[in-house]
């Protein structure tokens, strides 16, 4: 939109497109509801520990059987992150840095904030970054 540089290709987009568009955003609408339930019953700790956990192993079992990721620590193993050049961009800028302000905030920000309110504030994301 702001891009001076954008070109515009008059390409059709197919209807599957916007289709994939639109079931892309119900798995993210589903954590949101479920988010409201399960803080009315549990502390936001466990939440957010079995949440991460989960996502993990969802996120490993993605990694093994789409890009075939490997159990070593070369740049395309699993533990990669574990080399000497790679731990501050993977533990510090990655992990603490996107973690817990770009996941965790969010969640976290439902302790004060209605989910509505939180969900809404993704919309504004791309403008702020």
């Amino acid at each position: 939109m702001l891009d001076p540089s954008a070109k515009r290709t008059d390409k059709d987009v197919s209807i599957w497109t916007d289709l994939l568009c639109l079931t892309v955003n119900i798995p993210g609408a589903l954590m949101w509801i479920l988010n409201k339930r399960l803080k009315q019953k549990i502390s936001m700790e466990p939440f957010l520990f079995w949440m991460l956990i989960f996502l993990n192993i969802h996120n490993i079992i993605l990694a093994v059987g789409i890009d075939q990721a490997q159990f070593n620590t070369t740049d395309q193993g699993l533990f990669g992150f574990l080399r000497q050049e790679n731990l501050f961009l993977c533990f510090f800028l990655q992990g603490v840095m996107t973690g817990f302000w770009g996941f965790c905030g969010y969640i976290l920000a439902t302790k004060y904030f209605s989910s509505l309110i939180v969900m809404n504030s993704l919309l504004l994301e791309p403008f702020i970054s």
